[in-house]
Protein backbone atom coordinates (compact mmCIF):
# COMPACT_ATOMS: atom_id res chain seq x y z
CA UNK A 1 0.00 0.00 0.00
CA UNK A 2 1.26 3.37 -1.34
CA UNK A 3 1.83 6.10 1.55
CA UNK A 4 -0.99 8.14 0.40
CA UNK A 5 -3.65 4.92 0.19
CA UNK A 6 -2.39 4.37 3.64
CA UNK A 7 -3.18 8.29 4.46
CA UNK A 8 -6.83 8.12 2.86
CA UNK A 9 -7.26 4.77 4.95
CA UNK A 10 -6.44 6.04 8.10
CA UNK A 11 -8.70 9.84 7.17
CA UNK A 12 -11.97 8.01 6.63
CA UNK A 13 -11.96 5.90 10.40
CA UNK A 14 -14.62 6.42 12.85
CA UNK A 15 -13.69 5.83 15.91
CA UNK A 16 -15.04 2.97 18.08
CA UNK A 17 -16.94 3.00 21.27
CA UNK A 18 -13.98 1.70 23.56
CA UNK A 19 -11.33 4.62 21.57
CA UNK A 20 -14.18 7.32 22.14
CA UNK A 21 -13.77 6.17 26.16
CA UNK A 22 -10.32 5.98 25.97
CA UNK A 23 -10.15 9.58 24.16
CA UNK A 24 -13.13 10.91 26.75
CA UNK A 25 -11.38 9.73 29.67
CA UNK A 26 -8.45 11.28 29.03
CA UNK A 27 -9.56 14.18 28.02
CA UNK A 28 -11.40 15.15 31.25
CA UNK A 29 -9.42 13.55 33.50
CA UNK A 30 -12.49 10.45 33.79
CA UNK A 31 -14.89 13.13 34.93
CA UNK A 32 -17.50 10.94 35.13
CA UNK A 33 -20.61 13.58 33.70
CA UNK A 34 -18.62 12.65 30.36
CA UNK A 35 -18.52 9.28 30.95
CA UNK A 36 -22.51 8.95 31.29
CA UNK A 37 -23.12 11.51 28.63
CA UNK A 38 -21.12 9.01 26.16
CA UNK A 39 -23.00 6.00 27.64
CA UNK A 40 -26.38 7.74 26.92
CA UNK A 41 -25.30 8.98 23.81
CA UNK A 42 -23.77 5.57 22.39
CA UNK A 43 -27.07 3.69 23.55
CA UNK A 44 -29.41 6.03 21.94
CA UNK A 45 -30.73 7.10 25.21
CA UNK A 46 -29.48 10.82 25.06
CA UNK A 47 -29.92 12.74 21.53
CA UNK A 48 -26.91 14.22 20.18
CA UNK A 49 -28.34 18.05 20.81
CA UNK A 50 -25.34 20.45 21.82
CA UNK A 51 -23.60 20.17 18.77
CA UNK A 52 -25.55 18.38 16.13
CA UNK A 53 -24.33 18.17 12.64
CA UNK A 54 -27.14 16.54 10.59
CA UNK A 55 -26.31 12.51 11.54
CA UNK A 56 -23.52 12.38 8.88
CA UNK A 57 -21.43 9.41 9.47
CA UNK A 58 -18.13 11.45 8.95
CA UNK A 59 -18.98 13.81 12.08
CA UNK A 60 -20.47 10.27 14.18
CA UNK A 61 -17.66 11.30 15.97
CA UNK A 62 -16.87 14.00 16.26
CA UNK A 63 -20.81 14.69 17.74
CA UNK A 64 -20.04 11.73 20.63
CA UNK A 65 -17.14 13.82 21.66
CA UNK A 66 -18.19 17.21 21.45
CA UNK A 67 -21.67 16.40 23.58
CA UNK A 68 -19.71 14.31 26.21
CA UNK A 69 -17.25 17.09 27.06
CA UNK A 70 -20.30 19.75 26.83
CA UNK A 71 -22.10 17.55 29.34
CA UNK A 72 -19.01 17.90 31.41
CA UNK A 73 -18.46 21.76 30.71
CA UNK A 74 -15.40 21.31 28.87
CA UNK A 75 -15.69 23.16 25.88
CA UNK A 76 -15.92 26.09 24.23
CA UNK A 77 -17.50 26.99 21.08
CA UNK A 78 -16.02 30.56 19.70
CA UNK A 79 -16.90 31.76 15.99
CA UNK A 80 -14.03 32.84 14.03
CA UNK A 81 -14.91 36.59 13.57
CA UNK A 82 -15.48 37.09 17.65
CA UNK A 83 -13.16 40.00 18.93
CA UNK A 84 -10.44 38.77 21.36
CA UNK A 85 -12.74 39.87 24.27
CA UNK A 86 -15.23 37.46 23.82
CA UNK A 87 -12.45 34.94 22.51
CA UNK A 88 -10.58 35.70 25.88
CA UNK A 89 -14.04 35.78 28.12
CA UNK A 90 -15.10 32.13 26.42
CA UNK A 91 -11.25 30.59 26.98
CA UNK A 92 -10.78 31.95 30.58
CA UNK A 93 -14.37 30.60 31.43
CA UNK A 94 -12.67 27.45 30.05
CA UNK A 95 -9.17 27.65 31.77
CA UNK A 96 -11.28 28.37 35.23
CA UNK A 97 -12.79 25.25 35.27
CA UNK A 98 -9.47 23.74 34.99
CA UNK A 99 -8.22 25.71 38.00
CA UNK A 100 -5.95 27.29 35.74
CA UNK A 101 -5.12 30.91 36.54
CA UNK A 102 -5.44 33.95 33.93
CA UNK A 103 -2.81 36.23 34.02
CA UNK A 104 -3.20 39.78 34.19
CA UNK A 105 -0.90 40.18 31.20
CA UNK A 106 -2.80 38.54 28.73
CA UNK A 107 -5.31 41.43 28.84
CA UNK A 108 -2.84 44.02 28.74
CA UNK A 109 -1.04 42.28 25.79
CA UNK A 110 -4.22 41.73 23.83
CA UNK A 111 -5.17 45.61 24.43
CA UNK A 112 -1.42 46.72 22.96
CA UNK A 113 -2.42 44.29 19.84
CA UNK A 114 -5.99 45.12 19.26
CA UNK A 115 -5.23 48.03 16.84
CA UNK A 116 -3.42 46.37 14.62
CA UNK A 117 -6.16 43.41 14.45
CA UNK A 118 -8.34 42.91 11.55
CA UNK A 119 -11.71 41.05 11.61
CA UNK A 120 -10.67 37.38 12.20
CA UNK A 121 -7.59 37.95 14.42
CA UNK A 122 -8.95 37.95 17.74
CA UNK A 123 -9.45 34.48 18.28
CA UNK A 124 -5.54 33.52 17.13
CA UNK A 125 -4.09 36.41 19.40
CA UNK A 126 -5.94 34.78 22.38
CA UNK A 127 -4.57 31.87 21.63
CA UNK A 128 -1.50 32.18 20.82
CA UNK A 129 -0.59 34.56 24.15
CA UNK A 130 -2.49 31.56 26.35
CA UNK A 131 -1.08 28.76 24.86
CA UNK A 132 2.29 28.70 26.83
CA UNK A 133 0.17 29.47 30.42
CA UNK A 134 -1.79 26.53 29.80
CA UNK A 135 1.29 24.70 28.99
CA UNK A 136 2.60 25.80 32.00
CA UNK A 137 -0.17 24.59 34.31
CA UNK A 138 0.20 20.76 32.17
CA UNK A 139 -2.59 21.40 29.60
CA UNK A 140 -2.72 21.50 25.83
CA UNK A 141 -5.57 23.67 24.14
CA UNK A 142 -7.11 21.31 21.16
CA UNK A 143 -9.98 21.66 19.01
CA UNK A 144 -12.44 19.78 17.80
CA UNK A 145 -12.14 20.67 13.59
CA UNK A 146 -15.96 20.58 12.52
CA UNK A 147 -15.62 21.77 9.29
CA UNK A 148 -17.23 24.99 10.04
CA UNK A 149 -17.16 28.69 11.15
CA UNK A 150 -16.69 27.83 14.77
CA UNK A 151 -13.25 26.88 16.69
CA UNK A 152 -14.87 24.16 19.12
CA UNK A 153 -11.74 24.49 21.56
CA UNK A 154 -10.90 22.18 25.06
CA UNK A 155 -8.14 21.19 27.32
CA UNK A 156 -6.25 17.92 27.25
CA UNK A 157 -3.17 16.84 29.68
CA UNK A 158 0.01 17.27 27.69
CA UNK A 159 0.23 13.73 27.98
CA UNK A 160 -2.44 13.47 26.41
CA UNK A 161 -2.86 15.79 23.75
CA UNK A 162 0.25 14.01 22.22
CA UNK A 163 -1.58 10.76 21.48
CA UNK A 164 -4.72 12.13 20.36
CA UNK A 165 -3.65 15.49 18.49
CA UNK A 166 -3.88 15.02 14.42
CA UNK A 167 -6.09 11.61 14.78
CA UNK A 168 -8.69 11.61 12.00
CA UNK A 169 -12.19 11.16 14.04
CA UNK A 170 -14.19 10.84 10.28
CA UNK A 171 -13.34 12.26 6.62
CA UNK A 172 -11.69 15.51 6.85
CA UNK A 173 -12.36 15.82 10.36
CA UNK A 174 -9.37 15.84 13.23
CA UNK A 175 -8.67 16.54 16.94
CA UNK A 176 -6.59 19.00 16.36
CA UNK A 177 -3.92 21.79 17.48
CA UNK A 178 -5.30 24.86 15.78
CA UNK A 179 -1.91 26.86 15.75
CA UNK A 180 -1.31 25.99 11.87
CA UNK A 181 -4.39 28.71 11.32
CA UNK A 182 -2.60 30.99 13.87
CA UNK A 183 1.13 31.30 12.25
CA UNK A 184 0.57 34.91 11.74
CA UNK A 185 -0.25 35.77 15.26
CA UNK A 186 3.28 33.60 16.26
CA UNK A 187 5.59 35.94 14.02
CA UNK A 188 3.49 39.09 15.27
CA UNK A 189 4.03 37.95 19.06
CA UNK A 190 7.58 36.55 18.77
CA UNK A 191 6.17 33.27 20.18
CA UNK A 192 7.37 30.32 18.86
CA UNK A 193 5.02 28.03 17.38
CA UNK A 194 5.03 24.11 17.97
CA UNK A 195 3.26 23.11 15.24
CA UNK A 196 3.25 24.11 11.74
CA UNK A 197 1.45 21.13 9.38
CA UNK A 198 -1.79 20.73 8.76
CA UNK A 199 -3.37 17.56 10.34
CA UNK A 200 -4.16 16.02 7.19
CA UNK A 201 -0.18 16.56 6.42
CA UNK A 202 0.53 14.48 10.20
CA UNK A 203 -2.24 12.49 10.31
CA UNK A 204 -2.03 9.21 12.66
CA UNK A 205 -4.07 6.45 13.86
CA UNK A 206 -5.84 6.72 16.86
CA UNK A 207 -4.24 5.16 20.59
CA UNK A 208 -5.02 1.58 21.39
CA UNK A 209 -8.02 1.17 23.68
CA UNK A 210 -6.13 -2.84 24.70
Amino acid sequence: MSLEQNKSKIETGVLSASQLALAINGFTGGDPRAQEALSAALSGARPLAGFPMGGDLAFRSLDLLAESLRQAEQIVEVDWAVGYEDAALALKTLFSRRNIQWSDDIAKRLDACAPRMQRGDGVGFVYVLITEHARAAGFEILCLDNGGDQYWFFLAPIDVAGRWRNVSIGEGVYIESPEWQFTEQFKDLGIIQRYLEHPSDAVKRPPSAS
